[in-house]
């Protein structure tokens, strides 16, 4: 998913080397940025993942998936009260 949805301003820090493999002018190139999702029994304790986010370069269509350099952005960042909140306003 898109993580701005849940997380205003999410910018993963990555070593532009390690994006190499998915186009060679990385630095101009138009990159999207998603997080994976995990959902288990209970909906409620749904979770992103910001720590490794999937990057993919729009114009050679590759992608690949990192770990951010970020320290505050943890492996499971509980979703299911921020996107039950953003339906509710959505729905007024």
């Amino acid at each position: 998913m898109n993580p701005d949805i849940v997380y205003k301003g999410y910018d993963p820090v990555v070593e532009d080397e390690l994006l190499a493999s998915i186009g060679d002018d990385i630095l101009n190139a138009p990159l999207m940025v998603f997080v994976t999702l995990t959902v288990g029994q209970d909906i409620k304790k749904m979770t992103c993942n910001l720590k490794a986010p999937i990057i993919i370069n729009a114009d050679t269509r590759k992608g690949c998936q990192l770990i951010a350099d970020n320290e505050e952005y943890p492996v499971k960042y509980p979703i299911y009260d921020i996107i039950s909140a953003a339906s509710k306003k959505g729905g007024e």
